[in-house]
């Protein structure tokens, strides 16, 4: 359990780190493509890996690595437009949350019982996510409010695509190989549907490189961390990943948490810790 931890702590902070980068591409390129290219370089990566570790494809693994990159891709997509366009603090936290509590929901239909000390994380990530929302200032409401929804549709699609992950986890890699593939199918499918290049302006194309790079690096590690840990553990741990990109966006970006917002973020952290030492 200590190793899949552990995994899941360099999961959490790759994807972290991957999201400040979603949002310097949705700066740079409004458009789908460098996300696209993202995608196209976390299948560079996985199709040689998935052939030297594994063999040939195989398992029904294959379906929910292909389930795991339509809502990865969706998810992406939701976090980059509002880590670039809205507020970090609000959009990161929410989305920290709901990947966490998704993964641990699933778990309790599926006959987990997860104990009290998870139930309480899960409460307390809600009043997390109610504080960081009331504690921006009322000129900002509409734009708190698109982009709580952001994090939302982020947070949910990023939850679900763990609790596949875990059902693909003993597949080996070629699940992570269908999904770079799906989602970068979609992406510039996505792309040409609205008469955008599938070319990237050169300045989004380096951070969708390395964007594309750390989600490999996290993916290889939370296909990795699966098998050696519960659905509920590791996701969690995973879903710390706020803490990294809420640092990175103050220090680059100066969007700092504001009053009640500190509170908010905080306990989103606290309810994550208490959810995984649950």
């Amino acid at each position: 359990m200590a190793i899949a931890v552990l995994l899941a702590v360099i999961a959490a902070a790759c994807i972290g780190t991957a999201d400040f980068f979603a949002g310097v591409v949705g700066r740079r390129d409004p458009s789908n493509s460098a996300l696209a290219s993202a995608y196209a370089v976390v299948l560079v990566v996985a199709l040689p890996a998935a052939f030297l570790v594994d063999g040939l494809p195989a398992g029904a693994g294959i379906g929910w690595g292909a389930a795991m990159g339509v809502f990865w891709a969706i998810g992406i997509y939701a976090l980059a437009r509002g880590i670039s366009q809205g507020r970090v603090v609000v959009v990161v936290p929410i989305a920290g949350v709901l990947s966490a509590a998704i993964p641990v929901l699933m778990d309790i239909i599926d006959g987990g019982r997860p104990g009290p000390v998870v139930g309480l994380g899960v409460a307390v990530g809600i009043l997390a996510v109610a504080l960081v929302g009331i504690g921006s200032n009322t000129a900002q409401s509409r734009s708190v409010a698109w982009s709580a929804a952001q994090g939302t549709i982020g947070g949910v699609t990023t939850g679900f695509s763990l609790v596949f992950m875990d059902q693909a986890a003993d597949s080996g890699l070629w699940p992570l190989v269908a999904a770079a593939f799906v989602a970068t199918l979609g992406a510039a499918g996505y792309s040409l549907i609205g008469g955008q290049s599938l070319v990237p302006p050169r300045p989004a194309l380096y951070p969708a490189a390395a964007m594309g790079l750390l989600v490999a690096c996290a993916f290889l590690a939370m296909m990795s961390a699966f098998p050696r840990g519960t659905l509920t553990t590791v996701s969690v741990v995973v879903s710390q990943y706020p803490a990294v990109t809420i640092a990175l966006a103050a220090v680059f970006w100066h969007q700092r948490p504001r009053g009640v917002q500190y509170i908010g973020v905080v306990l989103t952290l606290v309810a994550v810790a208490m959810i995984a030492l649950g």
